[in-house]
C-alpha cells in the first residue's frame, strides 16, 4: 500500500479545515461610520456635493434612499448598528451609557468566525470601558482617539497590512464632521470668512451671536455650512486612500465596503449648529451605501433602519444573525427578492441625569449649547422641538408622525414635503390616530429591557393596522 498519497490527502484535509477555521472564502468587511454626516452633503444624494470617493463606492454598489437612525446621538446609534436592536432595548440612551456585557455584538460574531477584528475610532466615546470595543483584537493604542480622518485611515491601513491569512472586519469611525468645524488648512473654503474665522466653534458662535441678541448673520451661517462640507471632503479623501489600497492589494472585489452615518446635522429647521436634540429629517435621515461581492449596483427606496445593518452585514458574510434582533437583512434585495416592510422608530430626549454631570459648570455648558443650537439666522427661527421634552415618532408609508411626551404634535407627508415644513396634524387627524396606533403596537415589539408583556390589541385596532398595510 502506497502511504504517500494518503499522507498527502490527509495534509490537504487538514489545511482545508484550518482554512475553514479562518473564514475560508468569506469576504472581508469594512464598516465606515461617519459621525454627524448629513446624506445631502454626499454626492450619491446630491450631485452638487464634493465627495468623489464616496460617489465611486456608491456607483459600484447599493444606495439606500430611505435609511434612518434611531437617535441623533453617537453612542446610542452605534450601539444599534452593533446589536441590531433599538436604543430602548439595548439600553444605551445617550453618550453616558455603556453597552451591556450581556448583549452580543457584531465584532464578537466576526471574531468567533475566525476574522481579524480591527477598530480605529475618532472619538473618546468608544473607549474600552464603554463596551464598544468588545470583540475587537486590534484598536487605537491606549484608547487614544484618532485626531482626524488622515490619521484614522493611516492607522487602519497599518493594521490591515499585518496579514495573518484570516479575512478582516474593520470598523473605521471618522469624527471630522462633528462640531467644532476645523478642517485642515488645505480644505478651508475660499473667501474672507475663512481668513477671519478659520474654526467654527462655540467661541466663534458666541462672538457672532451675542452682539446680535442670539441671532447670526446669513453670511456666518453659510460659512459654517462650507466649513462642515470641508470636513466631509477631508473624510472623503481618506476613504479614497483606503479604497485605493484595496485595489492595489487586489482585495476590492473580495471586500464588502459599507459607508453609513450615525446621524445627521442641523443647519435648518431652527436647529442650526447642532444635531441633538433633533428628530428632523436632516438629523435622522442617514446615508447607507454598500459595495462588494453579491451587491449589484442599484438604488433602493425601501424604508430601512440602522437596526437592519448588523443582520445585513452578517448575511452577506455568510454568518448567523445576532440573537433577538429587531432589524431584518437587506441581502435579499441584492438577489432581486423583496424584504418584509417595517416602520422606522426614532426618539430623542433621554436627558443626561444631573448626577452624571460632575460639576455645575458642565450643566451650564449643556444648557448653553442648547441655547446656541436653537439660535436664529437673520431673524428666522423655526422648530417644532423643545430640547427639554422627550420626542419620538414613527415613519411609515411616506408619512412621519412626531410625538411629544406621548401626545402627537406633528404629521408630515414626506413624499410632498421632504423638508417637513407643512405640519398636517390638524388636517389629517384620522391618519395621525392610525399612525399613533401603529407606533404603540411597534413599541410593544421593541420593548424596553425588563418591561412587561405587550398590550393586547382590540379588534378595531387590529383592523386599522391591517388597513395601514402593517399587519397581515
Amino acid at each position: 500500500m502506497n502511504r504517500a498519497p494518503i499522507a498527502l490527502v490527509l495534509l490537504l484535509i487538514a489545511l482545508s479545515l484550518v482554512s475553514c477555521g479562518r473564514g475560508g472564502d468569506r469576504p472581508n468587511v469594512i464598516l465606515v461610520t461617519l459621525d454627524t454626516t448629513r446624506r445631502d452633503f454626499l454626492s450619491p444624494y446630491n450631485s452638487e456635493a464634493n465627495t468623489p470617493a464616496i460617489g465611486r463606492i456608491a456607483a459600484g454598489g447599493a444606495v439606500f434612499d430611505n435609511a434612518y437612525a434611531p437617535m441623533t446621538v453617537t453612542r446610542p446609534s452605534h450601539a444599534t448598528m452593533f446589536t441590531g436592536v433599538y436604543p430602548r432595548t439595548h439600553g444605551v440612551l445617550n453618550n453616558t451609557y455603556h453597552l451591556s456585557d450581556e448583549r452580543p455584538l457584531l465584532a464578537e460574531r466576526f471574531r468567533d468566525a475566525g476574522y481579524r477584528t480591527i477598530a480605529h475610532v475618532g472619538t473618546g466615546l468608544f473607549q474600552t470601558a464603554s463596551g464598544f470595543m468588545r470583540g475587537f483584537e486590534r484598536m487605537n493604542p491606549a484608547d487614544e482617539k484618532s485626531s482626524d480622518a488622515t490619521q484614522g485611515v493611516e492607522r487602519a491601513l497599518a493594521s490591515l497590512q499585518i496579514d495573518d491569512g484570516r479575512p478582516f472586519f474593520l470598523w473605521l469611525h471618522l469624527f471630522d464632521a462633528h462640531f467644532d468645524y476645523k478642517p485642515p488648512v488645505e480644505y478651508l473654503p475660499e473667501g474672507e470668512w475663512a481668513r477671519r474665522v478659520p474654526q467654527v466653534n462655540h467661541e466663534a458662535l458666541r462672538a457672532e451671536s451675542e452682539p446680535r441678541g442670539g441671532d447670526v448673520s446669513l453670511a456666518f451661517y453659510e460659512h459654517a455650512r462650507a466649513m462642515y462640507a470641508a470636513e466631509i471632503a477631508h473624510m472623503d479623501d481618506g476613504l479614497a486612500r483606503l479604497d485605493d489600497w484595496l485595489s492595489e492589494a487586489g482585495l476590492r472585489e473580495r471586500t464588502i465596503f459599507l459607508v453609513v452615518a450615525d446621524h445627521g446635522e442641523g443647519f435648518e429647521q431652527g436647529i442650526f449648529f447642532a444635531h441633538a436634540p433633533m428628530i428632523t429629517e436632516p438629523g435622522i435621515a442617514v446615508p447607507l451605501i454598500m459595495r462588494g461581492p453579491g451587491i449589484p449596483p442599484a438604488r433602493h427606496d425601501e424604508l430601512t433602519s440602522l437596526t437592519d445593518l448588523a443582520p445585513t452585514i452578517l448575511a452577506l458574510a455568510g454568518l448567523d444573525p445576532l440573537p433577538d434582533g429587531q432589524g431584518r437583512s437587506l441581502a435579499p434585495l441584492f438577489r432581486g427578492e423583496t424584504v418584509d416592510p417595517a416602520p422606522v422608530y426614532f426618539a430623542y430626549g433621554a436627558d443626561i441625569p444631573d448626577e452624571v454631570l460632575a460639576t455645575r459648570e458642565r450643566r451650564v455648558a449643556k444648557n448653553e449649547i442648547r441655547r446656541l443650537a436653537f439660535g436664529s439666522v437673520d431673524g428666522e427661527r423655526r422648530t417644532d422641538l423643545d430640547p427639554y421634552h422627550f420626542h419620538d415618532g414613527i415613519v411609515w408609508d411616506g408619512w412621519k408622525l412626531v410625538v411629544r411626551e406621548g401626545e402627537p404634535v406633528a404629521l408630515y407627508d414626506l413624499r410632498t414635503d421632504p423638508q417637513t415644513r407643512n405640519n398636517r396634524i390638524e388636517r389629517e387627524q384620522d391618519r395621525a390616530r392610525d399612525l399613533g396606533l401603529l407606533r404603540r403596537d411597534y413599541l410593544a415589539r421593541i420593548p424596553e429591557s425588563g418591561s412587561g408583556p405587550p398590550p393586547v390589541l382590540t379588534e378595531e385596532e387590529a383592523t386599522r393596522l391591517r388597513a395601514l398595510g402593517y399587519m397581515d
